[in-house]
């Protein structure tokens, strides 16, 4: 008789632990089996608490399985960062992954005062001061005088051809165009009411980084959803010129004749 009913329990039983390995969870508002997704999250930097409509779930990196399909709101925290947002649809069976990366609340530091102009060169920085030109990197400490001028002169830059790249079009657009495998790809990063000035593309982060008005912006690329944008900076004047390093952890810029450098990351 034991042996019977364990054998009934098993014939009950065992399609219900083979559906829940297979990834189905049971939705008891309709009264059925449903395939479920799976939510894959590492953001940079790794440690930052994640929430899920509004409820924690751990920290970054995390892998999240048997979620029903539904819309999400991801939000993503660290002491010391700006929070990151995003709205998301998980379909049956689907996985989203998101990397998010998180900047910094931080302050500017000053490079060099008596700054005419600077050029930007990989993870070198180019500096007019005075009369003369000094070498500084991004992530260093310090300056090198680079070369003596008895005329003062602008470092100038020509620009690169590339496969990915932004069209700034009508001072109020910014669009990405990435060329590959010989297709075009071009959608609309942001528009603006406001000019918008010297935007620039960092392949590191996936994001753009631009002026409008007094602010210095990062705007996340993301065709799909509501992209995160961010103020990172307040500046005295509307047109100030800034750079972003290679790996996009800082951000130099150039005002009234003072160089500072602000870590972003």
């Amino acid at each position: 008789m034991l042996l019977i009913t364990g054998f009934i329990i098993f014939l009950l039983v065992g399609p219900v632990i083979v559906l829940l390995a297979r990834g189905y969870s049971y939705d008891f508002a309709n009264r059925r089996f449903i395939k479920t997704g799976a939510l894959i999250i590492k953001s940079d930097p790794r440690g930052a608490s994640v929430y899920l409509n509004g409820a924690p779930i751990g920290t970054a990196p995390i892998t999240k399985r048997f979620l029903l399909p539904d819309e999400y709101s991801v939000e993503i925290k660290k002491s010391g960062y700006l929070p990151w947002r995003k709205h998301i649809t998980l379909h049956p069976q689907g996985v989203a992954s998101l990397n998010p990366v998180l900047f910094r609340q931080a302050t500017p530091s000053i490079l060099a005062t008596s700054t005419i102009d600077f050029l930007v060169k990989g993870e070198n920085i180019y500096a007019a001061i005075g009369d003369d030109f000094y070498l500084f990197r991004f992530g260093g400490l310090g300056k090198t005088l680079f070369a003596t001028s008895t005329a003062r002169q602008t470092p100038t830059q020509s620009p690169s051809p590339d496969s990915e790249k932004i069209v700034f079009e009508g001072k109020n657009e910014i669009w990405f165009w990435r060329s590959y495998n010989g297709k075009e790809e071009k959608f609309l990063v942001t528009r603006s009411a406001e000019p918008i000035e010297n935007p620039i593309l960092n392949k590191e982060t996936h994001y753009v980084f631009f002026q409008v008005r007094r602010t210095i912006k990062a705007i996340e690329l993301d065709k799909e959803g509501v992209p995160n944008v961010y103020d990172l900076l307040s500046t005295k004047n509307l047109q100030t010129k800034f750079a972003i390093s290679p790996n996009g952890r800082e951000l130099i810029y150039l005002e009234d004749g003072t160089l500072f450098r602000l870590n972003i990351r």
